[in-house]
C-alpha cells in the first residue's frame, strides 16, 4: 500500500496556519515569551540556531508550553540540535517546520506526549532521546526521518500513532519490553531499512498497513496475545516465513499481499479469514510464491483466501466449512485432517503433515510428542518396526537409531542416550518427543511458544 501524496492545496492550507512572532510578547535573550498564570509560554526564538536548549524557567517562572504546541518558530534559524525540558508535558512539530539541518532531538524527563506534522521532513535527524516519562508517540512524530537508524522506545509508552515512524531509517524495532501499547495505522510503513520486528507480549492488534512496504523486512515475532491482523499489515514485504500466534482470531484482506511466503499455516482457533493475499485496491502483483494455505475447522467465515495466488492449494479437513467454501467457489484444495493440530512442526521451514499418520502432536510433561515415522520420514530416514521387542529402527546416512516403547533411553549406533519422556503408544501410533527424533540425526530443534510451533533445522 503506497503512501498517499498530499495535494498542493492541503499543503498550502497547512502553511497558511503558520503564525509569526507575537508583537505583544516579552523577550529574554534568545526567547520571546508570555507570562500567563505565573507560567511561561514561549512564543518565538530569536537566536541563530546551532545547539538550542529550551529553558526550564524564565524570570523564575516555569516554561510549560510552546505556542500552539509546536516549534514553527525555529523554521528560519536552522538549529542543529534541540533539547526540550520536561516542564513541557506535550510538545510537537508544526506544519511549517521546513528546515532539514536538525540532527539531534533530546526530550528530557517529564515529557509525556509528543506528536508531529504530516509534511515535516527531518532527513538529517539521526539521534532521538526519549524519556521514561513518555506515554504517547502520536501521529507523524518521526515521519520521514530517513537518517534515524535506531531508537529506544521507553517501556511506558502506551500509544504509537499513525505514521509515527513511517518512512524512517529504522533497521530494527524491539518493543518486547513495552508494558501496554497500541499501534496506529501504518506506524512503521515504508521503512526501507527495517529488517526485524519484535512486537510486545501484550499487543492485541497488528493494525492496518503497520509494516507495509518495508522492502527488507524478513523477520517478525508476533506475540500469542494478538487476536487480529488487519488489512495490508505486511503487504509488499519480502517475508518468506511467518509463524502466526496461537491466539489469533481474524486475518483481514491483504495482510500478506505481495510477500515471498511459500506457505501459511492458519493456527487452530482462528475464526475469520479474508482475502489475505489480495493487494491494496487489487492493483498489485500476484503472490506467485505461495503454494500452501492451511485452514483449521475453527474458520467459520472466509473470503477467497487464494485470491491473487495462482499457484496456491488450500489444505482443510474433510467436511469442514473451508472445504465447502472451496468446493462452492472452485478453489483448489486437498484434504488434510492435521490442520486441526494445536501444534505445528516445521522441517527446514516446511510444515510436516500428520494426516497420513492418523495422529496429531500431543503435549506431555512440557514435551511435544509426535508420530515417530512422521519426523524420520520427513528427514529422509528408512524406518522399520520390530514387533517382537516393540522397537523402531531408523537409518539415514549410515546412522542407526533404535527407540523402544517405554524405555528411558534410545540407542544411536549402539550407544545409549537418555530420554526424559519415553516413547509410548497412542491410538496405536508410536509417539516420541520430537526433539529426541530430530536431534538423533543432528538437527537443531527450537520451540516457538507464541505460535506453538516446533522448528527443526538442518
Amino acid at each position: 500500500m503506497k503512501r498517499i501524496v498530499l495535494t498542493m492545496m492541503i499543503t498550502m492550507l497547512l502553511l497558511m496556519t503558520c503564525g509569526s512572532l507575537n508583537a505583544f510578547a516579552l523577550t529574554d535573550g534568545d526567547w520571546e515569551f508570555q507570562l500567563l498564570d505565573n507560567e511561561v509560554m514561549i512564543t518565538g526564538y530569536l537566536g541563530e540556531g546551532g545547539d538550542v536548549v529550551i529553558p526550564k524557567t524564565i524570570y523564575g517562572a516555569t516554561v510549560t508550553k510552546i505556542k500552539d504546541d509546536n516549534l514553527d518558530f525555529f523554521r528560519s534559524s536552522k538549529p542543529k540540535s534541540i533539547r526540550i525540558p520536561g516542564t513541557i508535558k506535550k510538545i510537537g512539530f508544526g506544519a511549517c517546520f521546513g528546515w532539514e539541518e536538525l540532527e539531534e532531538l533530546v526530550y528530557e524527563e517529564g515529557i509525556e506526549h509528543i506528536y508531529g506534522s504530516i509534511i515535516q521532513k527531518f532527513k538529517n535527524l539521526h539521534t532521538v532521546v526519549l524519556p521514561s516519562s513518555l506515554r504517547i508517540i502520536d501521529d507523524y512524530s518521526f515521519l520521514e526521518t530517513s537518517s534515524l537508524k535506531q531508537i529506544n522506545i521507553p517501556s511506558g509508552v502506551e500509544k504509537i500513532g499513525s505514521d509515527a515512524f513511517a518512512c524512517s531509517g529504522l533497521e530494527k524495532i524491539d518493543l518486547s519490553q513495552m508494558n501496554s501499547v497500541t499501534l496506529g495505522y501504518q506506524s512503521f510503513g515504508d521503512c526501507d531499512n527495517l529488517r526485524e520486528v519484535i512486537l510486545p507480549d501484550n499487543l492485541k492488534v497488528v493494525p492496518q498497513g503497520c509494516f507495509s512496504d518495508c522492502d527488507n523486512l524478513n523477520k517478525v515475532q508476533i506475540p500469542a496475545t494478538v487476536t487480529k491482523i488487519e488489512g495490508f499489515a505486511f503487504e509488499s514485504t519480502p517475508l518468506s516465513q511467518m509463524i502466526l500466534p496461537c491466539g489469533l482470531k481474524e486475518i483481514s484482506n491483504g495482510a500478506f499481499a505481495e510477500t515471498n511466503l511459500n506457505e501459511l499455516v492458519i493456527p487452530y482457533g482462528t475464526e475469520k479469514v479474508g482475502r489475505i493475499f489480495w493487494p491494496s485496491m487489487g492493483l498489485g502483483d500476484d503472490c506467485i510464491t505461495i503454494k500452501s494455505i492451511y485452514l483449521p475447522d475453527t474458520v467459520k467465515t472466509m473470503d477467497n483466501v487464494a485470491d491473487s495466488c495462482p499457484n496456491a492449494i488450500v489444505y482443510c479437513s474433510s467436511g469442514s466449512y473451508a472445504e465447502k467454501y472451496c468446493k462452492k467457489n472452485q478453489i483448489s484444495y486437498l484434504t488434510d485432517n492435521s490442520v486441526n493440530s494445536g501444534i505445528t512442526v516445521l522441517y527446514n521451514g516446511t510444515r510436516i503433515s500428520f494426516h497420513a499418520y492418523g495422529q496429531n502432536p500431543e503435549l506431555l510433561n512440557s514435551r511435544t510428542l509426535v508420530p515417530l515415522r512422521s519426523i524420520f520420514e520427513a528427514m529422509g530416514a528408512e524406518v522399520e518396526w520390530d514387533s517382537a521387542t516393540s522397537t523402531a529402527i531408523a537409518k539415514r546416512n549410515g546412522i542407526e537409531i533404535k527407540i523402544q516403547i517405554g524405555a528411558n533411553e534410545m540407542y544411536k549406533d549402539g550407544k545409549a542416550i537418555s530420554v526424559d519422556v519415553p516413547a509410548r503408544l497412542l491410538n496405536d501410533r508410536t509417539m516420541v518427543p520430537v526433539r529426541v527424533l530430530a536431534e538423533a540425526f543432528g538437527a537443531d530443534v527450537q520451540w516457538n511458544e507464541n505460535g506453538r510451533t516446533v522448528l527443526i533445522t538442518e
